[in-house]
């Protein structure tokens, strides 16, 4: 829940500060369409293998539902909108304002903003720091084991 707050408070600063901005050389301004999932996700590392005697490089990826959540979303959004997957969208329906269905399939939810009565955005910077904090350095190390382990 606590990552979905986060990304829709991110959301909405993201759309204040960059929307139409000025890309100077480029003809035209800004325009973020944005996307939220949620789920799992696989880190992967693919090694690669040099013929021309340098070393081998090394391609990193993220993959995923949430990935497949996101990209949809965004395209459904609108310039200077957010669309929420309807799995995402269950962890802050109760704070957000919006909701209205983006797809025919209500698959996908319109995110305008954050009920500001139920929760504000100190809040939930807060809680953020609080979730960071109770991170112990043994369970940070278990965390990057298991992602290792599932790269390899």
């Amino acid at each position: 829940e606590l990552a979905c707050l986060r990304a829709a408070a991110c959301s909405m600063e993201l759309h204040k500060r960059l929307h139409h901005l000025d890309v100077g050389n480029c003809s035209g301004l800004l325009t973020l369409r944005i996307g939220v999932g949620i789920g799992s996700l696989a880190f992967v590392v693919v090694r690669g293998i040099s013929y021309t005697g340098s070393s081998p490089s090394n391609e990193f990826t993220v993959t995923g539902p949430p990935l497949q959540q996101a990209t949809k979303a965004e395209e459904l959004a609108g310039p200077h909108e957010t669309v929420f997957s309807s799995r995402a969208w269950k962890h802050v329906q109760h704070i957000a304002v919006g909701g209205a269905p983006a797809d025919s399939l209500g698959e996908f939810r319109h995110f305008i903003a954050l009920d500001v009565s139920r929760h504000t955005y100190p809040m939930v910077r807060h809680a953020a720091q609080q979730s960071q904090g109770n991170q112990t350095p043994a369970a940070l190390a278990d965390m990057r084991s298991s992602i290792v382990r599932r790269c390899l």
